[in-house]
């Protein structure tokens, strides 16, 4: 049997620069803060959440919102599916076939 050599602990320049902690950190920051504006928006133009909405005649950037929101929700489902679709469940069958 061949063994397995990880040349990553052996070179002398993995140990020149530290782990990048900023860039995770930057990217928790920017997924909370688009998750806020993205909540916020939601509160705003969607029916179901705000019932004043309904109350009054809507404008072109209401419905404008209302189709952004649908869409986003559409586009969503559908990652969902296809991802679903990519990665099946192991049934017992193929587990015991395979």
């Amino acid at each position: 049997m061949l063994d397995q050599i990880d040349h990553s602990n052996q070179s002398p320049l993995s140990k020149l620069l530290p782990t990048p902690s900023a860039i995770p950190e930057l990217w928790s920051k920017l997924n909370e803060s688009l998750s806020n504006v993205w909540n916020e928006f939601i509160c705003e133009y969607d029916p179901v959440e705000s019932p004043r909405a309904l109350k009054t005649l809507p404008g072109a950037f209401h419905v404008a919102g209302l189709v952004f929101i649908s869409a986003a929700s559409a586009l969503r489902e559908l990652s969902k599916k296809r991802s679903s679709e990519r990665t099946p469940a192991i049934t017992a069958t193929k587990f015991f076939l395979f």
